[in-house]
Formats: structure tokens, C-alpha cells, sequence
């Protein structure tokens, strides 16, 4: 098995993201990778304003725009803290679009060994096989050693 070198955590605010966050960091350390947090912007809640012909629907364009930058930045900064604690030396990726697509798409991009991302466990195994979370699509779409931390 060839060495990690290059790693990617997705970061998303989540609690299960808080615990990735912390594997994430010791792998990076033990292994002496390059690590890449990456928070993709979801613009789901931006689909609705078109449905939206009532005066205020560029208002309420911009003001999710504004929301979700916002909550961005906010993820983002924690994760930095944390590395930065750490000592730890990174790269932050924000991309905007439906996570799942947008994962792939850096993946695929660049030339990662290890995937990193936090998720809340389902309890039964029926309820994992009916689920249609983000972990599931990206772990059937990318070809990437994967690593679920909840």
C-alpha cells in the first residue's frame, strides 16, 4: 500500500464533521500529508427564488447568497481553528453547487489518496440500505479509499 500524501476532509458544521475534523488531523500528522478541507456551498435553498414572482425575489436572492457565505465562513473558520491548534498545514476548497457533485468533482480534480468525511450513523441496517445521504452517493460514485467517521 503506497503512503497518504495527499488527503481531503470535507467540512460541513455538522457534528459528525467535528469528529472528522479530528481524525482528520491526526492522519495528516502520523502520515506527514497534505490536507485539504473542503466546504461545498449547497444553493438548494436558491431554487425556490425562481419560483418566487412576488416584489423581493432578487432580495431574497441575495440574502441567501449572503446566509450561506456566512455560514461558510463560519464552518470554515472552525475548521482553521482546530489546525491551526494542531500546527498543522492545509488548503481550504470552496466550491458552490449539490455537494455530491461537487465532491466528485475535486476528487476527481486532483489526486487524493484518502477521503475524510463525517456522518451520522444509521441505527438499523435497513435504514442504512433505504437511506439516500450524501456518504452513500459519494462512497458509489468516487473511487477513493473512503474513510466514515461518525
Amino acid at each position: 500500500m503506497a503512503p497518504l500524501k495527499n488527503i481531503i476532509l470535507c467540512i460541513d458544521g455538522e457534528q459528525a464533521t467535528a469528529n472528522a475534523i479530528g481524525y482528520a488531523i491526526e492522519i495528516t500528522r502520523a502520515c506527514n500529508a497534505c490536507l485539504t478541507a473542503l466546504h461545498v456551498i449547497d444553493p438548494y435553498l436558491k431554487k425556490f427564488a425562481d419560483e418566487i414572482y412576488a416584489v423581493g425575489r432578487i432580495e431574497y436572492k441575495e440574502h441567501i447568497d449572503r446566509e450561506l457565505r456566512k455560514e461558510a465562513e463560519e464552518i470554515i473558520h472552525k475548521f482553521t481553528q482546530a489546525a491551526d491548534s494542531a500546527g498543522l498545514t492545509y488548503k481550504i476548497v470552496l466550491r458552490c453547487g449539490p455537494p455530491e457533485e461537487e465532491i466528485a468533482k475535486e476528487v476527481s480534480a486532483h489526486d487524493y489518496d484518502l477521503l475524510i468525511l463525517g456522518v451520522n450513523p444509521k441505527k438499523t441496517f435497513s435504514a442504512k440500505i433505504r437511506s439516500f445521504r450524501l456518504p452513500e452517493k459519494i462512497f458509489r460514485n468516487l473511487r477513493v479509499p473512503t474513510l466514515f467517521v461518525p
